[in-house]
């Protein structure tokens, strides 16, 4: 256990006996997140395939800010599901959440800026390729998206 986990077991007057799930929600609620990090690593160690652990620590991930890193480990999760669902047991609601989760993180990490105007300028080349007419049934010119 480093120091930080330890301090937050001193600060929260518990013994050392307390689960690192236990730790890992209380370290969250009072904010140390490190500390929390810490703790849910060390109980997905024993226990890789929990889904509402898996599910809090990407929430705690993605709160701070570590989208990359949430966004890969869902992906790796969802996809150890579709390899053995035995293995790693989600109910429909959880698994949806982990891909909801999975691709904001993944907006968030990769950005969703280029991606948005490269489709903008495709639309406007079919645009400009079909003439298309607005409602009026004028032609459309002068599209400008840069």
């Amino acid at each position: 256990m480093d120091d930080s986990a330890a301090d937050v077991l001193r600060s929260l007057q518990i013994g050392e006996n307390v689960s690192s799930r236990q730790a890992a929600a209380l370290a969250t609620r009072i904010g140390n997140y490190t500390a929390a990090q810490h703790f849910y690593e060390q109980e997905l160690t024993d226990q890789p395939n929990d889904s509402v652990l898996a599910i809090e620590y990407a929430k705690l991930l993605f709160r701070e800010c570590c989208w990359g890193k949430c966004s890969s480990y869902l992906a790796d999760m969802i996809q150890r599901r579709s390899r053995n669902p035995a293995d790693v047991d989600f109910t429909n609601d959880q698994h949806n959440f982990m891909l909801l989760l999975q691709k904001a993180a993944g907006i968030f990490s990769d950005g969703a800026l280029r991606p948005a105007l490269a489709q903008a300028r495709d639309a406007r080349e079919w645009l400009l390729e079909n003439q298309y007419h607005d409602i009026t049934g004028s032609k459309v010119s002068g599209l400008s998206i840069s």
